[in-house]
């Protein structure tokens, strides 16, 4: 266990993350608050077995005097990012982004059958044509490289860690200065195919803008298929494009060509999550009853809980028919984790949506939900929700995985900001959103021709099989 804080900290020593310092003696109080606060607080600290408290306690006899910033940044983002926590983070200090490595690489990467794949910066075509893979930087391996630009993810899902620790290794340079493999601007990456493999030679770029590329909501209508495509979980007033996309949704929605169609595509891939607005507003055309779509228990106090739609079944504020769907759901819900292991508030809440009136109710037509990795946080919890409603087919590959209540301190001597998940989130029959995600219903990953020819393979087979049931159901 030593041994392993001593690798961590060396390898946040040779990375010159920032010059700044901090005394020993106040790195070991600010562990002591970190320890306290995730006691406290974390709804996550006992779920997968992680030895927090061991390697807290090996962090704080492994400390140098003094101890630069960046290390102890790094450090204590390694701690908490091996909670089963996938909203839990530590943001990094300014002192720390300055002082990083600044070169990004020159293509971006994604994943198709579990190998990481070189595309040109807007992700329409291969980087090198005939050699996607790619299998080495600067002569180290991939999945090494992977492991280091992940270090915040470890205790996410599976699919989560990849998809971010793909997405961080863009700063190729601040990666590579920390696995200890030769610096620079230039890079030498490994590529191989059916052809066998090649070498290329290329430099870095400066980092790009962390400000996001404009995003709006989109409907169209391809045949007899509406398809409306949401890109993020937007409050009643957030803006996308300079659209409000929430109003989007809903305009699409109750358009004559969507109340024409027969069928039915939500796209929420790369969806990052928000608020639960959206769902709110959607799952009621989806459903014939009222649906507890989500369990969750809290720590600390119940703030905010009313913001994630989450309701107590004595809440006599509510209709009778919302009070006694989460009534019956709660008698019966048996959570996977037993959360009686730690210090959770004994009230259990849920979230309820009621159908929508016949009128407008479209619970007869067959919706496909495309869903992926990116899929996360409030998308998690709406794809849970339309995974209950009785005509939706989930397609795709699985989502993130994460629901939090999140909250955060500060370390008083580092001034690092921690963020940890203050509940635990339960689909009704008792599964966990963190470190898990949703299974679509038909899994049907990127396939690799689509992805070197700019292809969406993920929605034709979706228009394809509810052509299929169109066809089957005249």
């Amino acid at each position: 266990m030593r041994v392993a804080i001593a690798v961590l900290l060396s390898g946040a020593l040779s990375s010159g993350l920032s010059a700044q310092q901090i005394a020993r003696g106040a790195a070991q109080a600010d562990l002591d608050t970190l320890r306290a606060v995730v006691h406290r607080y974390s709804a996550y600290r006992l779920v997968n077995g992680y030895p927090f408290d061991k390697h807290i306690d090996s962090l704080k006899a492994w400390l140098p005097e003094p101890v630069p910033l960046g290390e102890f940044w790094h450090s204590v983002q390694t701690l908490i990012g091996r909670l089963q926590d996938a909203h839990s983070n530590v943001p990094a200090p300014a002192a720390v982004r300055a002082g990083a490595p600044q070169g990004e690489l020159p293509f971006v990467l994604t994943s198709v059958d579990d190998a990481a794949i070189a595309l040109t910066p807007c992700g329409c075509a291969l980087f090198v044509p005939d050699y996607p893979r790619v299998v080495t930087i600067n002569g180290v391996a991939i999945d090494s490289l992977m492991r280091i630009a992940g270090f915040r993810f470890r205790g996410h899902s599976t699919q989560r860690f990849r998809f971010r620790a793909l997405n961080a290794l863009a700063q190729i340079e601040d990666v590579l200065a920390r696995s200890g493999a030769a610096e620079g601007t230039a890079l030498t990456v490994r590529l191989a195919g059916n052809r066998g493999d090649t070498t290329v030679r290329v430099a870095t770029v400066p980092r790009r803008s962390s400000t996001p590329s404009p995003v709006s909501v989109t409907a169209g209508v391809s045949g007899p298929i509406a398809i409306l495509r949401i890109p993020l979980m937007l409050d009643r007033t957030d803006t996308l494009g300079g659209d409000v996309g929430y109003q989007m949704v809903r305009a699409a929605m109750e358009s004559r060509s969507f109340r024409a169609s027969r069928a039915l595509i939500i796209d929420v891939r790369g969806n990052d999550g928000g608020t639960r607005h959206i769902l709110e507003y959607l799952v009621p055309y989806f459903i014939r009853a009222p649906l507890v779509y989500n369990v969750a228990v809290v720590r600390g106090d119940t703030s905010g809980v009313g913001d994630r739609g989450l309701l107590s079944p004595d809440d006599r504020a509510q209709p009778q028919a919302v009070r006694t769907a989460l009534r019956e759901a709660l008698a019966t819900f048996k959570p996977a984790w037993d959360y009686s292991v730690d210090s959770f508030l004994p009230q259990r809440f849920g979230a309820v949506v009621l159908p929508a009136e016949p009128s407008r109710n479209l619970s007869h037509r067959p919706v496909v939900v495309l869903m992926d990795e990116g899929s996360f946080s409030a998308t998690d919890i709406f794809l849970g929700a339309m995974s209950l409603a009785p005509n939706v087919t989930l397609m795709g590959v699985p989502s993130g995985g994460g629901s939090g209540r999140s909250r955060g301190f500060d370390l008083p001597n580092s001034r690092l900001r921690v963020i940890v998940s203050t509940m635990a989130s339960f689909r009704p029959d008792g599964r966990l959103y963190d470190g898990i995600g949703i299974a679509p219903d038909i899994m049907v990953p990127r396939a690799l021709d689509g992805v070197a020819n700019g292809r969406d393979t993920q929605m034709a087979e979706a228009l394809r099989f509810l052509l299929q049931r169109i066809s089957l159901a005249r």
